[in-house]
């Protein structure tokens, strides 16, 4: 090789060498002036970063111990957000500048707590000297979006309402567009929230969730240990409340939501899965009827409670198994102690829900089938119809076989007064249907040895009126089994609905009237019709 090519390859390599340090001076430069901007804008935000650090090969930025306490604020609970570590990855410039659309590679947020205050409000001029910086974007796109341990909470003055951690929340391609309306989309989903509690301030309860996680490729929720928990004893509930209201008791195990669709909850206001289901609940009710009732207004049937939920449901099966229902109660009318009734070993399904039918027919019906004993005694099967027309009618029919009546004396004494000393249940028939005003049907009954006996109101303790009872076994005869004529065992149901409680006490009060009806008035029709109050 001659001098002039090696002289010339080393001017050449010389001259790169040169360029190189200064694209990298030069980097260096400019990659120090956009940190020292980012940190004044952020600062001027109210966010403050320990470190930023900005890579333009790799067009990547990482803070680092990041806060944001907004100062200029009315309330003395702003909003709090603390982060340990943040990365947006992969922001392609050019496709920036050239269409306006913000795409990013990767977003990592990574151990961090979330405050929201429901007191908190800027000031009214806050924002007055803000200007629009004309940068025009019309859209955001993030390949991935991976968030880790966020302790998230929502605050109301000093209490802490509500309180979550977000474990792990990946998202794949979200995207935003800005225009005329704004339209998004989002790829796959996993996420997983630990220690949800929800107890808002002034509440009698506390809402709880172990965990629930969610992946939109299985279509699945799952929900471990879901509890609601009363924050006062049974005295304090009611004395505190100062009204009949319920004290609640419920853990669910687990809950597991099925062929979940919630792109549809979104887009449509939808919520649509395939089947929910609900192993071994435990539910417990507590109520003092000791203290007024009071409620101003009218509570709907099933299907149109269901249809003022702000979207619109579409599941084909709820499944509930083995589940233990108590609904306890401290009657005006009875002893000084509470009666209780439980529904045991409860199965239940519940099949056809759908509000999102524009024009439903008068066939189009969704039905509840449940299975249970009634106080680990009686053979309970119930078939509730509730239809998706308005114009339609609900319906209820069922059976209670094999029962031993003294089992419903820890009921019956402590709320009527009223005991059974012997009796057997062998079969009761229901069939009733019921609309926003009345409820009307029939029941028919075969039992056989049923004794009575009523106790006395001014003792505390169940001692036996033995007048009263006397007259009572005289009224109501022993045995009315198949052997009695059908007519004399049927019971007529004929009340109107109290539109101030839940459909539960019309199903409860549609057969205690039927019954009574079989008793007292031996299966004749009633001239009057009976309020159910």
């Amino acid at each position: 090789m001659s001098k002039s090519p090696k002289r010339f390859l080393k001017i050449a390599g010389v001259v790169v060498l040169i360029l190189i340090a200064l694209i990298s001076v030069a980097g260096f430069w400019v990659t120090n002036r956009i940190e020292q901007n980012l940190d004044a804008s952020l600062r001027k935000a109210g966010i403050h970063v320990k470190k930023a650090r900005i890579s333009l090969w790799s067009r990547s930025v990482q803070l680092n111990d990041i806060t944001y306490l907004p100062s200029d604020s009315i309330g003395r609970y702003p909003h709090q957000l603390s982060v340990q570590y943040l990365s947006v990855e992969g922001v392609h410039v050019l496709h920036f500048l050239r269409k306006h659309e913000l795409i990013i590679s990767r977003l990592i947020v990574d151990e961090g707590t979330l405050g929201y205050s429901k007191n908190f409000k800027f000031k009214k001029d806050s924002t007055s000297g803000q200007q629009d910086s004309g940068l025009e974007i019309t859209g955001i796109r993030i390949r991935n979006i991976v968030i880790t341990n966020i302790a998230a909470s929502v605050m109301n003055d000093s209490v802490t309402e509500i309180s979550a951690t977000l474990h792990d929340l990946q998202i794949k391609d979200a995207h935003v567009s800005f225009g005329a309306d704004t339209t998004y989309s989002v790829g796959d989903v996993s996420t997983t929230v630990n220690n949800f509690t929800s107890s808002q301030k002034g509440s009698f309860h506390t809402f709880s969730l172990s965990s629930v996680s969610y992946n939109s490729r299985d279509k699945q929720i799952e929900a471990d240990l879901f509890r609601i928990t009363p924050k006062h004893s049974k005295t304090d509930f009611a004395r505190i409340a100062r009204i009949q209201k319920t004290r609640l008791e419920v853990e669910l195990p687990k809950i597991v939501v099925e062929g979940v669709e919630l792109e549809k909850l979104l887009t449509d206001h939808m919520l649509r899965a395939t089947r929910i289901t609900i192993p071994k609940p435990v539910v417990h009710a507590y109520r003092d009827k000791n203290y007024p009732f009071v409620r101003d207004w009218i509570m709907p049937l099933p299907i149109e409670g269901i249809r003022r939920i702000p979207f619109a449901v579409n599941i084909d099966s709820i499944l509930i198994y083995q589940a233990d229902i108590a609904y306890e109660e401290f009657s005006e009318k009875g002893l000084p102690q509470p009666g209780t009734i439980t529904f045991n070993k409860l199965d239940a399904s519940f099949a056809g829900l759908n509000t999102a039918l524009k024009t439903p027919g008068s066939k189009d019906f969704c039905t509840l089938v449940a299975d249970c004993y009634v106080m680990n005694s009686g053979a309970l099967h119930a078939t509730f119809r509730f239809p998706l027309n308005s114009q339609t009618n609900y319906q209820a029919f069922g059976s209670v076989r094999n029962m031993n009546l003294k089992s419903l004396n820890p009921s019956l004494g402590n709320l009527t007064r009223f005991e059974i000393a012997d009796g057997t249940l062998n079969e009761l028939y229901f069939n009733f249907s019921y609309n926003d005003e009345v409820s009307t049907g029939e029941v028919l009954i075969n039992y056989k040895d049923l004794k009575l006996q009523a106790l006395k109101k001014d003792k505390k303790y169940h001692e036996t009126n033995k007048f009263l009872t006397a007259a009572i076994n005289a009224i109501v005869k022993s045995d009315k089994d198949r052997s009695v004529d059908k007519s004399k065992r049927t019971g007529v149901i004929d009340i109107e609905r109290d539109k101030k409680r839940f459909v539960f006490q019309l199903w409860w009060k549609s057969i205690l009237d039927g019954l009574q009806s079989v008793f007292l008035n031996n299966g004749k029709k009633k001239k009057t019709r009976k309020r159910s109050s």
